[in-house]
């Protein structure tokens, strides 16, 4: 006798796994938090996917969890290098993607041909946009009725590069493409920046013990300066 399989059509019993349910209540905490500006919360809402794509990843999440550990951590059937992959590497399970400044840092760094990086956040946009308080709208003309509106998110990457870099507009493209590929939402580059090489001259007076011969002092002198054209 054949057994008659069903799919059931009941909710599922973890709210986790509700996608309909995890929807409604994302849409009630955007009707609490933005209400008064937000009120189309229809499918073609580019606001309302992106809760939904969050409502999806919670669901799925939900259901790896369900597994069992043996399950999650167990490699895929008719894997040839199964004794190889017993366990992941951290790239493969933590996050990499730069959060902080500090990140980004350290992102722009490991780039052949950048020696150091600095990421400075632009506290005021050009050109400066305001807020209007009667239209309750965004407006780039400023009046009695406006104020100014500082947007967050945005910096200035200064970049110095190795002595042996000559081609500078190939080593922007570089820093450009590979913080493109890393930044975060609501985040943006404005400008990057090669700062230019500052050769600088320095004038000292050093008084040696007497037991140092002239030309052995001079010798550690320059050694320790690491300018072989000090005198």
């Amino acid at each position: 006798m054949t057994e008659n399989l069903t799919i059931s059509n009941a909710p599922p019993e973890h709210p986790g796994m509700n996608f309909a349910l995890l929807r409604q209540e994302g849409i009630k905490h955007i009707e609490r938090l933005g209400g008064k500006l937000w009120t189309d919360y229809n499918t073609h809402d580019p606001g309302i996917t992106i809760l939904e794509q969050l409502c999806y990843a919670i669901t799925d999440l939900s259901y790896r969890l369900d597994f069992e550990m043996k399950d999650l951590l167990a490699p895929a059937p008719g894997d040839v290098e199964i004794n190889n992959k017993q366990f992941f590497t951290a790239r493969e399970i933590l996050t990499v993607n730069p959060l902080t400044i500090n990140d980004y840092r350290k992102l722009l760094i490991d780039i052949d041909g950048v020696k150091n990086a600095w990421v400075k956040p632009i506290k005021n946009s050009e050109p400066p946009i305001y807020y209007d308080s009667l239209r309750h709208t965004l407006t780039f003309e400023a009046s009695k009725r406006t104020q100014q509106v500082n947007l967050n998110g945005l910096y200035r990457v200064l970049i110095e590069k190795d002595k042996n870099v000559s081609d500078e507009a190939s080593l922007i493209e570089k820093v450009k493409s590979k913080l493109n590929q890393h930044r975060n939402l609501c985040e943006d580059f404005a400008s990057v920046e090669i700062l230019p090489i500052e050769e600088i001259t320095i004038k000292a007076e050093i008084e040696i013990e007497e037991y140092f011969r002239d030309n052995f002092g001079n010798s550690m002198v320059k050694s320790s300066l690491g300018n072989e054209h000090a005198t």
